[in-house]
């Protein structure tokens, strides 16, 4: 396989669990019969900004999907989820299934579904959080002493309403 044409993927997992490393081991070398692995990240941690991927495979669950989308931040890489955890609703694959799927991948013939994401930033007594990218929900809460809470609600910098409340979560479809 010539690498100058390959799909260039990461493979992104929880290494602190054992049997997830396991199983980036276990199929790493049939994921490098099909595609060129230009990355591994078993931290969720590692600045992914510089990576010349074209996509990710993410082993475990739905979880470390979310954490993978959080990883990567504003640069979003269409997702391989490998299904090795609990929940499938986002890691849909099964790790028997990857084998066979792989030159369908390698062939670019596969359909890339988007799921809506946001961009949340708190401001408080005029200071401002870092803003935070979320595939699910976010959620802010008034915190101890759990008092009621003015929250102004802003889209795309328009003042959308103020909730008076001790929390408030919003969601995208995915997290709903």
């Amino acid at each position: 396989m010539s690498t100058s044409t390959a799909q260039r993927v990461m493979i992104l997992a929880d290494g602190t669990r054992e049997p997830i490393r396991e199983a980036v081991e276990k199929f790493r070398p049939i994921v490098e019969k099909h595609l060129e692995v230009v990355a591994v990240s078993l931290d969720f941690c590692e600045d992914l900004s510089s990576c010349d991927a074209d996509l990710a495979i993410v082993m475990g669950g739905d979880g470390s999907i979310l954490r993978a989308a959080h990883q990567m931040a504003h640069r979003q890489l269409p997702v391989i989820g490998v299904n090795l955890g609990n929940l499938g609703f986002l890691a849909g694959l099964r790790p028997n299934e990857l084998e066979t799927m792989l030159p369908e991948v390698a062939s670019r013939r596969y359909r890339v579904i988007e799921h809506l994401m946001f961009e949340c930033n708190v401001t408080r007594d005029g200071k401002s959080n870092e803003p935070l990218l979320g595939l699910n929900e976010v959620t802010v809460l008034a915190g101890p002493p759990f008092s009621m809470i003015d929250i102004e609600l802003y889209v795309d910098g328009d003042l959308a309403t103020t909730y008076s409340c001790d929390g408030l979560i919003i969601s995208t479809p995915v997290g709903s």
